[in-house]
């Protein structure tokens, strides 16, 4: 909780403390890790953020490189792997690198790549949103995999306009956590817009912390035509970590897309 700032006030959580809204990992990192091993060994996780799925997919066996813009969320990171214990005698393989993933040259491609959590929302302006999965595409070896997680355009065009969570992960004793999140959603551009509220409660004190934030939803039928814009073949969709069919999915669903053999990077597919 080092990270924490002093100040009663702060515009958002600190990388480290917004993982408590995030929920447990074990069934993404298990869906993720069966899905990249089919496709080989080396493996980039696209915004890792403070690093667990891309150390949960290290410790399944990939080689994994880990990629944010954020030195904040990259320092955790390392953090976090110096005190994770490896799944066996062999070490992990990790590399860390903080850059803007849609800019960032890599020194080859990668078997499977991983876009997950609610990064592909944050990204607001169509061109910007090429630029990112063109990038993910050139750094994809032919043959390989994308996986994406997709936040889910509510098919009724209606999301509830307030809602509070409390943490979603274990805190320690005399630790307590909640958010309050405040949402308006514009149906005509697919555009969630909403302003957290977050209380992060110590044995010594109190923090406060206030966000206001747009997500890009999106639609099966849309997301499938941006990935072939940038030349992938959709090759499968679910709902949920369990495989869950899309029409089960709450909020989010899940994408897998592979890059093409024998297409010239560049060609446009119809």
């Amino acid at each position: 909780m080092s990270n924490m700032s002093n100040d009663p006030i702060a515009p958002r959580p600190s990388p480290a403390l917004a993982d408590l809204f995030i929920p447990e990992r074990t069934e993404e990192i298990a869906f993720w890790s069966g899905l990249a091993l089919g496709y080989g060994r080396v493996a980039v996780n696209w915004h890792c953020g403070t690093g667990e799925l891309a150390i949960g997919l290290a410790k399944s066996g990939l080689r994994v490189l880990g990629v944010d813009p954020n030195p904040e969320a990259i320092e955790v990171a390392r953090a976090r792997e110096s005190s994770t214990p490896p799944a066996s005698d062999t070490s992990m393989l990790l590399t860390w690198l903080c850059h803007e993933p849609r800019l960032v040259s890599l020194p080859g491609p990668a078997d499977f790549s991983v876009l997950s959590g609610e990064v592909l929302g944050t990204y607001l302006v169509a061109d910007v949103r090429l630029g990112l999965l063109r990038n993910l595409f050139e750094y994809l070896r032919p043959g390989g995999a994308l996986g994406l997680t997709v936040p889910l355009a509510p098919p009724s065009g209606v999301v509830p306009n307030k809602y509070i969570s409390g943490p979603l992960r274990r805190l320690p004793k005399g630790f307590f956590a909640r958010r309050v999140s405040t949402l308006e959603y514009d149906a005509a551009n697919s555009l969630l817009n909403g302003q957290d509220e977050v209380l992060v409660r110590l044995p010594d004190g109190e923090q406060h912390f206030h966000e206001t934030y747009t997500r890009r939803l999106y639609s099966p039928a849309e997301i499938f035509a941006l990935l072939r814009e940038v030349g992938f073949v959709g090759v499968g969709m679910w709902g949920g970590w369990d495989g869950r069919p899309l029409r089960q999915a709450n909020g989010w669903f899940v994408v897998r897309a592979e890059r093409p053999l024998h297409r010239p990077v560049g060609k446009k597919v119809v």
